[in-house]
């Protein structure tokens, strides 16, 4: 191993992380990416000319809990392509902090692509064999895992506290409202989208269903949450108008922890059930009369039903979007017993001229899919065995089904 040290030329990725969790928590500035950068750019110019540094990767803002990081994948893709083959890192922790994806990159993906991978300060170093700090380096790996699970439960407790004590820790404020200055975990009104709000409400007392009110909005070119504030060119949809009618914010009651993170290593978000729902009333002011919210409950336009529970179910179902505007496709019945796709951003918005309605028969696609599926693996089979005969296999008789393939 050393003679293999001695003659190879090494093209170094030197891999930079700091995490947003890294900041929050006040880090080391020894932690910092310019100083990590200094670090490990005099450790390479160090080991002399059989070094060459060819990249510097940074992934500013990324926990280390997962891989799934824009410029970690552009080393990867690198190695693959044969530009590296010798990644440094200031510490174990930097390349990663879950012990199975990471002792997966150093005891089984970096040998099979011949890279040499160092650790600065944890000495590690994957081509000196004798190397006794190679040998604690999974346990490295347990510890840093750990300490993101610790991490990732006082951060989830601190803001079931907040939340608790009424206070706002979510990101996006609810239409309407805005962050208080002096307290950013308090909501006060913010009058030009608390007008949106209201109208939304007064027509609904009225008796305008979820419909009415989406085209009232889209035809008087009413903005929009993400077109008021980061002019994102958007429309008014029934859901957005009805989650709206349903919010309790609108009467001054916190509802939080509707959602939650699968875990510390899966970033995946899934509802919670609504006994996990954190609620505290009285936390804010109110834009609507609790009265007329209660009223506007109790109406048929913001009951819960199942618009999901379908008659019949396809085949592609879930898997068809429009080519212009992206947004799905769906299947409709016709009298005749026929069934025809068409844009759902057509349907849902066809005063807005938003996209075409594209229908056209959804048999007719279903039948070209499955058959393209069945000559797709007919020809794989007909190539297995046409190996299968080339390598002399014989268990069965390859040579006739050959034979009838050529035929």
């Amino acid at each position: 191993m050393l003679e293999q040290i001695e003659k190879t030329i090494y093209k170094v990725a030197i891999y930079i992380r700091l995490s947003k969790e890294d900041v929050d928590r006040g880090y080391d500035e020894s932690e910092s990416i310019k100083n990590q950068r200094t670090l490990l750019t005099e450790y390479v110019q160090k080991l002399g000319w059989k070094y060459q540094l060819i990249d510097t990767y940074i992934d500013q803002g990324f926990t280390g809990t997962n891989f799934n990081r824009p410029d970690f994948q552009r080393m990867i893709k690198n190695i693959e392509q044969g530009k590296i083959n010798m990644v440094v890192t200031k510490d174990l922790s930097r390349l990663g902090r879950d012990y199975i994806e990471t002792g997966e990159y150093i005891e089984k993906w970096f040998p099979e692509n011949n890279v040499r991978y160092v650790s600065v300060t944890d000495g590690i170093d994957t081509f000196e064999t004798s190397n006794g700090n190679n040998d604690i380096a999974p346990f490295k790996s347990i510890l840093n895992d750990m300490y993101s699970k610790d991490l990732s439960k006082k951060i989830r407790t601190a803001m079931h506290t907040m939340q608790k004590q009424g206070k706002w820790v979510g990101g996006k404020t609810p239409l309407g409202y805005t962050k208080d200055s002096p307290d950013k975990n308090k909501l006060i009104i913010y009058e030009p989208e608390a007008k949106i709000v209201r109208k939304i409400f007064n027509m609904a007392s009225n008796g305008n269903q979820v419909g009415t009110i989406r085209d009232y909005l889209n035809s008087n070119n009413i903005p929009t949450a993400n077109k008021s504030r980061y002019n994102k060119e958007t429309f008014w949809g029934n859901k957005t108008v009805k989650n709206i009618l349903k919010n309790k914010v609108y009467i001054g009651t916190t509802v939080q922890n509707k959602r939650s993170r699968i875990s510390y290593k899966n970033r995946k978000i899934r509802a919670n059930q609504e006994e996990k729902w954190i609620i505290v009333e009285n936390t804010h002011e109110p834009i609507i009369d609790k009265r007329v919210f209660d009223s506007v409950q109790k109406m048929v336009i913001v009951q819960n039903y199942n618009r999901n529970e379908k008659k019949n179910m396809f085949l592609l179902d879930g898997l068809l979007f429009c080519y212009e505007c992206k947004h799905k496709i769906g299947v409709r019945g016709k009298k005749n017993g026929n069934y025809y796709m068409v844009c759902n951003n057509y349907r849902r918005n066809s005063k807005l001229k938003l996209c075409t309605s594209h229908g056209f028969s959804y048999s007719n696609l279903e039948e070209t899919v499955i058959n393209y599926i069945k000559d797709l693996f007919q020809k794989i089979d007909d190539k297995r065995i046409e190996l299968d005969v080339k390598n002399n296999i014989t268990k069965y008789d390859y040579g006739k089904i050959l034979q009838k393939l050529e035929n």
